[in-house]
């Protein structure tokens, strides 16, 4: 018996140029309003074309708004049980859109530069073979917080921040709310097929904003 018909469709949207690049927004609305504001706006201004909003909320009821979608972009706000965890709010908002071949950190305390989903899937794509775990651990960070950093960097503490589908496909984010990322990362240099497909992106792409 061959691939289910449903398996042999999600195969091919993946392989269409440009990829498709789900962007997930973790958010407890109406925490970091503000922060989420920015943030939402820095992904309308992205430049690459096939890209979505994935917001998974475990706050009170949000939606994006009708000027979000008219700005010719896609996206969707994903409502779960509070509380839910990080590593549980990733899982879920990879889930929601299947045909994705790329899942990219967006979060509710960064404002990104346009060109940051193109650059981080160029830099994936330009390995052979190609990445499929992309950290994000360099960030830049506004001088007027500096006081206020706590060091995201803990020894080799990875972010996620692209990875591809070849890697949700197997293997999935701990139910932590805490370095879930890097538990990912050690899943994946651990994995037989994926060790030799890890990147880190050397490109200062966005701002992460410290908060309360």
């Amino acid at each position: 018996a061959g691939p289910r018909r449903d398996t042999l469709a999600m195969a091919s949207s993946r392989e269409r140029e440009p990829a498709l690049v789900n962007c997930l927004m973790l958010v407890r609305w109406p925490q970091r309003r503000e922060m989420v504001q920015a943030a939402v706006a820095s992904f309308v201004a992205q430049d690459h074309p096939n890209r979505t909003l994935t917001v998974v909320n475990d706050g009170a009821p949000c939606a994006l708004s009708a000027a979000f979608f008219g700005c010719g972009v896609g996206g969707r706000v994903l409502q779960m049980p509070s509380p839910a965890t990080l590593g549980e709010k990733r899982n879920a908002g990879v889930a929601a859109v299947p045909e994705a071949a790329y899942s990219a950190s967006f979060d509710d305390d960064d404002v990104s530069l346009p060109e940051r989903l193109s650059a981080n899937l160029r830099a994936m794509r330009s390995r052979r073979p190609p990445a499929a775990f992309l950290s994000a651990s360099r960030k830049y960070i506004a001088i007027g917080a500096i006081d206020n950093i706590v060091g995201f960097e803990l020894g080799r503490c990875y972010g996620a921040g692209m990875v591809a589908a070849d890697v949700t496909d197997a293997l999935r984010w701990p139910s932590q709310d805490c370095f879930e990322d890097h538990s990912l990362y050690e899943a994946v240099v651990s994995h037989a097929e994926l060790r030799s497909r890890v990147a880190e992106a050397d490109e200062l792409l966005y701002v992460h904003r410290r908060h309360a």
